[in-house]
């Protein structure tokens, strides 16, 4: 047991644990923390590249696994998240949320009942939203527009590539609004549903978007611009 200002260090790894009071169990390789807990990831420059925050922090088969509870936050680099319930998983370079967990990445905004994040050399590569998944993302993020294209369905994945989203996925009544622009002009609004939607994106716009689906369940409406899309 430890009580003040206690620090538990990986030093193979470059973790570091704080907090008001911990107790380590060699034999099972499990430790608790505590009173306001802070685990920080650190480069190989020894600058920090990922924080995660919570009222009860666990680490199981010596720091293989954490588990955090309560009022979660989780910052890396450009993204960052909330839940009620946070899993690291330091071998596969994964993080899942639960609890009514939501993440930002820049000007894209993600929310479902589990979000799984899926690290390489510490940049976010890809991220799964399970039930209830919501994708919104700015259509101008140079200006005032405060607009925003939004995928929905039960199943979305993302990929990410120099900390910029490239393609979506989205599955199972999947439902897409987004706004076209053409050279710097807004044409109008695309509404989108069916079984499956293939988003591929370049610079943060859409420059492909195709569905797969049984034809009486597949939909699409275009909306000039100034018409307010039925939801």
């Amino acid at each position: 047991m430890a009580n003040g200002h206690v620090i538990m260090s990986d030093l193979d790894q470059q973790l570091e644990i704080y907090s008001g009071q911990a107790e380590l169990e060699n034999s099972r390789e499990y430790a608790k923390a505590i009173d306001n807990p802070i685990l920080i990831k650190k480069d190989s420059t020894n600058q920090e590249e990922m924080r995660i925050t919570g009222l009860i922090m666990e680490l199981f088969d010596g720091g293989d696994k954490a588990v955090v509870r309560d009022s979660v936050r989780f910052t890396q680099t450009q993204a960052s998240a909330t839940c009620g319930e946070a899993e690291f998983y330091r071998d596969k370079n994964e993080i899942i949320l639960k609890k009514e967990p939501k993440t930002w990445q820049k000007y894209d905004r993600l929310s479902g009942s589990e979000i799984h994040l899926f690290l390489e050399k510490n940049e976010l590569v890809k991220a799964m939203v399970n039930d209830n998944a919501l994708v919104t993302s700015r259509v101008d993020t140079t200006g005032d527009d405060h607009r925003y294209n939004k995928l929905s369905g039960q199943k979305i994945t993302m990929f990410f590539e120099n900390q910029e989203l490239y393609k979506v996925i989205v599955e199972n009544r999947a439902t897409s609004f987004y706004y076209v622009i053409e050279e710097n002009e807004e044409k109008g609004m695309n509404k989108i549903i069916g079984d499956k939607i293939f988003v591929q994106i370049k610079d943060r716009k859409i420059v492909d978007i195709w569905i797969e689906s049984n034809p009486q369940l597949s939909e699409g409406v275009f909306y000039p611009p100034g018409y307010k899309p039925m939801e």
